[in-house]
């Protein structure tokens, strides 16, 4: 199969680079594997999010191995499962911005090509962190951090928040939508 080729061929290298996150990414893409049968893969639609350089680079270090992950994910719906490419949007680095971020899951409910019970999944990997948010009965709750993210201007985008747009998608669209989110924890502490 051809899950059998990509585990055989790509993660080996891949396991020698990225050797704590080889295991991860291996269980993620065997789920993607076993929910997708071969040409039932023209029915998946993806997000597909990479961030290693961050425009406030003082506060979140360059990442390593980031985008090279969100690519690897990539190129497995591309090449292995043959997604079409205008079924799947990437955003890297400059372009996950929050705004892009945000209009792209939102998308996912209005787009007319996307039909009930086909597959979403939503990928990012990037920086994450612990936010504080007063407004919800949650004190702290996961965030992620787009590209833009600046304390004081653009906010991180609570995991919350996509897990409630997914519902909203779920009911349009149905409940067969995957977020994987694999992000390096920042220790800077959103209020």
């Amino acid at each position: 199969s051809s899950l059998r080729m990509l585990m055989n061929n790509v993660l080996p290298s891949y396991r020698f680079r990225y050797p704590r996150r080889a295991s991860s990414l291996n269980l993620h893409l065997r789920t993607i594997r076993a929910s997708y049968p071969d040409r039932a893969a023209i029915r998946l639609h993806a997000l597909v999010i990479g961030i290693d350089e961050y425009y406030d680079s003082e506060t979140f270090p360059r990442l390593r191995g980031v985008v090279p992950d969100a690519d690897a994910v990539n190129d497995y719906l591309m090449k292995k499962l043959q997604v079409p490419e205008d079924q799947i949007v990437n955003l890297r680095n400059g372009d996950a911005t929050r705004e892009a971020i945000v209009n792209q899951v939102r998308r996912f409910r209005d787009d007319q090509k996307i039909q009930k019970g086909h597959a979403i999944l939503i990928y990012y990997a990037g920086y994450g962190a612990i936010s504080g948010w007063h407004g919800r009965m949650v004190d702290e709750i996961q965030v992620l951090i787009p590209y833009d993210c600046h304390e004081g201007s653009i906010e991180p985008i609570p995991v919350l928040t996509l897990e409630e747009t997914s519902k909203d998608i779920a009911i349009k669209k149905g409940d067969n939508i995957v977020g994987r989110y694999k992000y390096q924890v920042s220790f800077t502490h959103y209020q």
